[in-house]
């Protein structure tokens, strides 16, 4: 019975759409998700090992930047063509817990789906540019400058995903910080 309740519970949260499929309130699912930032964490140092890289470390300066600029760029995409979808260097004047800092890298990536994506499809999208929705562009990997920040000469980084229910679209915005101190 207990089993029951709990799928209920879940279930009055969801909203069936036109054609049937379950729809999401936004509220509830615009989140850090840490399923998906965990396991890019892995895949970016699982890459720089097979290209021969030392892994970098996790620098908590950096994991909070990446986290930061991730929430802020989510928070100003509010549907399909209204995104802020830019480096921290644009960050406003008076935020300066939004600039990244000296001697760092950053790269940012925005993709859609036509679902809500596990942590394996979100790191292989932002990676390798996996991806099923048309509005999605190609993954670090396979753009040359991105690649080489990956493959930098970087001991630290930082790395956030953050995920949200937009309109027809699951959106992922993801952010890696590197940097050569901690």
């Amino acid at each position: 019975m207990k089993s029951s309740v709990t799928i209920l519970l879940i279930m009055s949260s969801l909203i069936w759409d036109s054609y049937g499929q379950i729809s999401y309130p936004d509220s509830a699912v615009t989140k850090y998700d840490s399923s998906s930032t965990n396991l890019l964490i892995k895949e970016l140092n699982y890459y720089r090992g097979w290209n021969k890289k030392d892994p970098c470390q996790i620098s908590t300066r950096l994991q909070l930047h990446a986290y930061r600029w991730c929430r802020y760029i989510m928070n100003k995409h509010t549907s399909e063509y209204v995104n802020f979808y830019k480096h921290s260097t644009f960050a406003p004047a008076d935020s300066a817990d939004l600039v990244l800092p000296k001697n760092s890298d950053e790269i940012i990536h925005l993709v859609f789906w036509d679902h809500r994506p596990s942590a394996v499809e979100v790191v292989a999208s932002l990676m390798y540019g996996v991806n099923r929705a048309d509005h999605s562009i190609i993954g670090w990997k396979q753009s040359s400058s991105h690649n080489n920040v990956m493959l930098g000469s970087y001991s630290y980084f930082g790395v956030a995903v953050f995920m949200a229910k937009r309109d027809k679209w699951w959106v992922c915005y993801g952010v890696v910080n590197y940097s050569t101190s901690n």
